[in-house]
């Protein structure tokens, strides 16, 4: 059985080489469960919103006053999709890439484009148009 598992979606194709030798490196020097490819959202969850059931916007965090400056908040993290690596014991055992020690890679948002319909597409062109990949 291998020691670890790795997904890669075939819908993140700017994840690069190195993205993959440094979530093999980050798994075993910080003896970690997982790591998970990561984008940084610059948010704070009081400018998150979602509707209440009378259809108006309510914050995801209303017990404090809405941020909106970006420089005033610690960002958040999502998975952006791109790759999951597992120690195949955890994630037996788990049924999950979430271990009780997952470290993020965060990555740019070039890397971090998810195709998932044809503007994704066109994005995904434009990036590399100008370079970018």
């Amino acid at each position: 059985m291998p020691r670890q598992v790795m997904w890669l979606q075939p819908t993140s194709p700017f994840r690069s080489v190195d993205n993959i030798r440094v979530v093999m490196r980050m798994l075993i020097e910080k003896q970690a469960d997982s790591v998970i490819a990561c984008k940084a959202i610059e948010r704070d969850l009081t400018a998150l919103f979602k509707l209440n059931p009378a259809g108006y916007m309510q914050a995801i965090d209303s017990n404090k006053q809405t941020q909106t400056r970006r420089q005033d908040i610690d960002a958040l993290l999502t998975p952006n999709g791109a790759l999951y690596l597992a120690q195949t014991e955890m994630l037996l055992r788990r049924n999950s890439f979430y271990g009780d020690k997952t470290l993020p890679l965060v990555m740019n948002a070039v890397q971090s484009l998810d195709i998932d319909n044809e503007e994704d597409w066109a994005i995904a062109e434009a990036f590399i148009k100008q370079g970018l990949v």
